[in-house]
């Protein structure tokens, strides 16, 4: 069931308002604007959730694990005395895509709505690269301090990098782009950004991903090809291991275990803060372990303090952990070993209750919209940035990659309907 278009501003028009000011709210803060700009989006997506809910006349299956997830943030808030701002601002940063998510699968998708959304994603793509490349090239500045779009954001090269090579799945994929050399011209532009980035794991993942994609879910290709692509795969790391020395020395066996040990002792300072076994079910509360609001808090303390939020023990115990450890500090370390990832985040916060119903969320995504094309390797990329980095609960890389998982969706759709 779908809501009709009304006159004047459209549900589909306030969700894209909210899209814009969730890409532009870094450079509207560098502008001058006051930091709760970063914040309006949340009001904007809301207020369209409102207007569709006023037509829709039945809860969608997306709605469940969201609800899911709402119950168990006041569920923790209340157990653990976490502030209301903590709860509400926990919430929307968590569950923001899916809201998204939400919101446009209530819209009527016209043809005209989906030339604006690609008019939109190519806005945002185009302002990313440019800004980008004014960065390195006028300015002088080189790797982390390049970041595009989210300016003044301390993973700004590295959510910058993963949003270009989401869109670089998006146009090499896109068949209403019919020139292979656009295609091409567009994904060398977009490689270029991400090397003056210096963003090269956002790359890895990415071939991860496509890995795993071609040799689990791709029907287009035989299980002999699916064979060969795996002793490729082999051959490659094996080849980098020999001969790439940064590399090889991360690769041996003891770095590993080493690095792999201080990752997961975010777990063990997690639960040395339960106060029963209710923090199994429940963590130690909104923004209180080392989710992104955790790290937020500091930052926004002066606009958040007046309205009560609330700062916990947790989130500063493991961020001395990860900045006394020579393979998870910002100096020496990687950020493959760092204690700063999104699923650990999300259980420290909320528990195991928490992760469920937000992983049910990511299930509805990929069950309704992902289809058997690219949407899956965007969803695994996904999966594997939520165990090394904390990108999953950053609004402008989520939504947009959401907007483009629906994006291509419905242009599928609408090209079935087409050749019917």
């Amino acid at each position: 069931m779908v809501i009709k278009k009304n006159r004047g501003i459209s549900a589909f028009d306030l969700v894209c308002c909210a899209l814009i000011l969730v890409m532009f709210s870094r450079v509207l803060s560098a502008l001058g604007l006051p930091k709760a700009i970063d914040f309006a989006h949340f009001g904007i997506l809301v207020l369209a959730l409102f207007s569709v809910g006023l037509h829709f006349k039945r809860i969608t299956t997306i709605a469940c694990p969201i609800i899911g997830l709402l119950l168990v943030f006041i569920l923790s808030g209340i157990w653990n005395e976490a502030g209301v701002v903590n709860v509400v601002l926990g919430f929307l940063l968590l569950a923001e895509p899916f809201l998204l998510v939400l919101a446009f699968s209530m819209c009527i998708w016209t043809k005209e709505n989906i030339l604006s959304m690609q008019v939109l994603i190519g806005v945002f793509v185009c302002t990313h690269i440019s800004f980008s490349y004014f960065q390195f090239f006028a300015l002088g500045l080189i790797h982390d301090d390049v970041k595009g779009i989210f300016i003044g954001m301390n993973n700004g090269h590295h959510v910058g990098g993963a949003l270009s090579m989401v869109a670089i799945v998006y146009y090499a994929s896109a068949p209403w782009i019919r020139s292979n050399f656009i295609k091409l011209l567009i994904s060398i532009s977009l490689m270029i950004q991400i090397v003056m980035s210096d963003a090269k794991q956002v790359v890895l993942v990415f071939l991860i991903a496509g890995f795993l994609y071609l040799v689990l879910f791709s029907k287009l290709m035989s299980v002999l090809h699916k064979v060969g692509i795996i002793l490729l795969g082999v051959f490659f790391t094996l080849l980098l291991v020999l001969y790439v020395p940064g590399f090889s020395a991360w690769m041996d066996i003891d770095v590993i275990i080493e690095g792999a040990t201080q990752k997961i002792s975010v777990i063990s300072i997690a639960i040395s803060y339960f106060d029963s076994s209710v923090g199994w079910l429940l963590g130690v509360g909104p923004g209180h372990s080392i989710s992104r609001l955790g790290w937020l808090i500091p930052e926004y303390y002066h606009v958040l303090e007046p309205i009560g939020v609330t700062y916990h023990d947790a989130s500063e115990a493991i961020i001395f952990a990860n900045q006394n450890h020579w393979m998870s500090n910002s100096i020496t370390g990687s950020s493959l070993f760092s204690l700063f990832f999104s699923f650990a985040g999300v259980w420290g916060d909320l528990g195991g209750g928490g992760l469920t119903f937000y992983l049910a969320s990511w299930g509805y995504v990929w069950k309704y919209y992902a289809g058997e094309g690219l949407g899956r390797l965007l969803l695994i990329a996904i999966f594997i940035f939520g165990w090394v980095f904390a990108y999953l609960e950053e609004p402008g890389f989520t939504m947009f990659i959401c907007t483009v998982i629906i994006l291509m969706f419905q242009e599928e759709l609408l090209a079935k309907k087409e050749l019917n």
